[in-house]
């Protein structure tokens, strides 16, 4: 479960998009908030160096705006605390997550440059490939309107590949699905086994890929039905959908853009992933094509997968060196 929540925020009104999620799941999760604004150095040409004064009233407006924030978090029964860094946005923001023992960032697909053509800004984009915790991606393109006095989420969908790492999605999805009193959704797709043929497949091997999609079937059903009746209360509806696909990903965005929930959840990595990677497939094609706000949640392998990247820097740092040496 989340404990300290990164919410890094630019001062535009797409970062803002953010709020209502982060302080949503605060309170689904008890957590704390980290309100956390990087200036980066504003460029400069011909060597004129950075305005000390213009760069103290830069810092104090971020704390004020900060504050402000901090002031509705906390009206609301979320504990907040605020940071201010200096120096690359990404950089800044990857370092206070794994030094601040961060449990889930927040954060929205572009920021104070505006929206793109690209689905992702280049400072998202750098801190997805990187980050060392859970992410919920909030995309600012064709967001519907918001209603304040609404609740956030209607609807809210757990992804689950029925393994028992895909748990950690499921039980946040459904404190959050049970917090916002929203319905919760479990989707499972069953994938189609790949054979390889040259030529048309034989009655044999259509018949053993029609037995393998049967027994993942009833083993689907099986866990969603122990699922539903786990987590259904009268006040805490719970509906399952499966299906028969080839292509997961492509099947599981069609679905998506059918339901139009508020939340999807989904495992980082689910029982075929590896510890050593950020995000799995399935994972990293929903988060950069994202039109929905999606919380990808690191299971417990996470650790590993953070002490892995730590000794890879580590590495790559002492290469350069040795390399820089050499030269």
């Amino acid at each position: 479960m989340f404990r300290r929540i990164l919410l890094p925020l630019d001062g535009s009104s797409l970062a803002e998009l953010a709020l209502r999620h982060a302080e949503s799941l605060a309170q689904a999760c008890e957590a704390e908030v980290v309100l956390l604004r990087v200036l980066e150095p504003e460029p400069r040409s011909g060597g004129v160096p950075q305005d000390v004064l213009a760069w103290d009233f830069r810092r104090v407006a971020a704390e004020a705006s900060l504050a402000k924030v901090a002031e509705r978090f906390r009206s609301s029964g979320v504990r907040t605390s605020l940071a201010i860094e200096e120096g690359d946005a990404a950089e800044r923001i990857l370092d206070y997550a794994r030094e601040g023992e961060i449990d889930l960032l927040v954060l929205t697909s572009h920021g104070n440059g505006g929206v793109t053509e690209f689905e992702l800004a280049g400072t998202a984009r750098k801190i997805l490939s990187r980050a060392p915790a859970s992410v919920l991606l909030i995309p600012a393109r064709d967001r519907p309107a918001e209603h304040p006095d609404q609740p956030l989420y209607r609807a809210v969908v757990a992804l689950v590949d029925c393994s028992q790492r895909g748990e950690c999605a499921v039980n946040i999805a459904s404190r959050v699905a049970r917090a916002g009193s929203a319905e919760l959704v479990l989707v499972h797709v069953v994938p189609e086994p790949e054979m390889t043929a040259r030529m048309p497949r034989e009655a044999a091997d259509l018949a053993l890929i029609e037995a393998v999609i049967l027994s993942n079937q009833r083993a689907a059903e099986r866990y969603l039905r122990e699922a539903r009746a786990r987590l259904s209360a009268p006040d805490h509806p719970v509906r399952v959908h499966t299906c028969v696909a080839r292509d997961v990903e492509c099947a599981l965005t069609d679905f998506l853009s059918k339901e139009r929930p508020e939340l999807v959840v989904i495992c980082a990595n689910g029982s075929t992933g590896k510890s050593d990677r950020a995000f799995g497939v399935v994972a990293q094609s929903l988060l950069t094509s994202a039109r929905i706000p999606l919380l990808v949640v690191q299971d417990a392998c996470a650790s590993h997968r953070r002490d892995t990247h730590a000794a890879a820097t580590v590495l790559e740092a002492h290469g350069q060196r040795a390399t820089a040496r050499e030269r």
